[in-house]
C-alpha cells in the first residue's frame, strides 16, 4: 500500500509538471501564432512591425526564462560547498533586497544566533533559496506597505540525516557536527492555506497571478543537496513561515578534545 501510494504521488507530481510546463508555454505561443497570422496582411504597416517585434522579443524570452529553471530545477548543479557562517549569504541576500523592502515599505527584524553557524554550503546557492523565500514573503504582503519579515537563527540537536552525506567530502579539519543550524523566515502576511501546505514545493505549485512557481521547488532541490531540509507552516498570530535546516560543521581538534574530555569524565570512579 506505501509502494502504491508513493507510485500515485509520483504520477501526480509528473502530471502537474506537464500541466504546468503546457500551460506557461501554450501562452506566449497563442500570442506569437496570433501576430504571425496577421504578419502577412499587416506587414507594410510600420507600427505593426514594431509591435510585432517588440512582443515577440518579450514572448520568446518568456520561454528561455521558463526552459532554464526547468533545467535548473531537474538538474541543479552541485554545490560547490566550504565552510562558511550561514549568516553570511543570508546578509547578502537581504542586503541585495534592500531597495525592495524600502519601496514597499516593509520592515525587516533579524533575532541571530550570538555566534557563527558554520555549514558546508555553496554561498550563491544558498542566497537563491533565502531569495526565494523572501520574495515569496515580499509578494504574499499587502502592497500598501505596513508588511513585516522576521528571521530568526540558531542551532538544535540533528537527531537524523534526511539525505545520508556519503559522497559528500568534507574540507580538512572539520567534521560533520550532531547539530544542525535553523534559519526560520517569518511574515505577518495572510498565511499559507492549510490545503496548500503540501503542495507550496511542487513545481509550478502556484496561487499567484504571475510567476512559474519553480522557485520554492529549486530552493527545495538546493537545500536537499545541502543535506538539509525546508520546510512550510502558518505562525500561531497570522502569517507565513519557512524553516531550513542544514548541518554543522565542527572542527575536528574541538571534536577531538571532546572526546578526550568524555573519556577521562568516564574513568572518575
Amino acid at each position: 500500500l506505501e509502494a502504491e501510494i508513493r507510485r500515485v504521488e509520483r504520477l501526480a507530481t509528473v502530471g502537474t509538471l506537464a500541466a504546468g510546463i503546457a500551460h506557461e508555454i501554450k501562452n506566449p505561443l497563442v500570442s506569437l501564432k496570433t501576430f504571425a497570422q496577421l504578419l502577412p496582411q499587416k506587414y507594410d504597416d510600420p507600427e505593426f512591425r514594431t509591435s510585432f517585434s517588440q512582443i515577440a522579443s518579450a514572448e520568446i524570452e518568456r520561454i528561455n526564462s521558463l526552459v532554464e529553471q526547468l533545467l535548473r530545477f531537474a538538474r541543479p548543479p552541485k554545490p560547490i560547498a566550504v565552510p562558511m557562517d550561514i549568516h553570511e549569504p543570508l546578509e547578502g541576500t537581504l542586503s541585495l533586497l534592500a531597495t525592495e523592502f524600502t519601496k514597499k515599505n516593509i520592515s525587516v527584524a533579524t533575532h541571530y544566533y550570538e555566534g557563527p553557524l558554520t555549514v558546508n554550503g555553496d554561498s550563491e546557492q544558498l542566497k537563491q533559496v533565502f531569495m526565494n523565500i523572501l520574495l515569496n514573503a515580499v509578494e504574499a504582503l499587502s502592497p500598501r506597505g505596513g508588511g513585516e519579515i522576521e528571521i530568526t537563527t540558531g542551532k538544535r540537536r540533528r537527531w537524523s540525516w534526511l539525505n545520508p552525506p556519503s559522497n559528500s567530502p568534507l574540507p580538512q579539519g572539520f567534521s560533520w557536527s550532531d547539530e544542525e543550524a535553523i534559519i526560520r523566515i517569518e511574515d505577518n502576511g495572510p498565511g499559507i492555506r492549510e490545503a496548500h501546505l503540501k503542495y507550496v514545493f511542487d513545481p509550478f505549485f502556484t496561487t499567484k497571478d504571475t510567476g512559474h512557481g519553480l522557485g520554492l521547488s529549486i530552493a527545495h532541490n538546493i537545500v536537499t543537496e545541502h543535506h538539509g531540509s525546508i520546510n512550510a507552516d502558518n505562525r500561531p498570530g497570522g502569517g507565513a513561515a519557512f524553516t531550513v535546516t542544514l548541518p554543522l560543521l565542527e572542527r575536528q581538534e574541538e571534536t577531538q578534545r571532546g572526546e578526550s574530555h568524555e573519556v577521562r569524565a568516564g574513568s572518575v570512579p
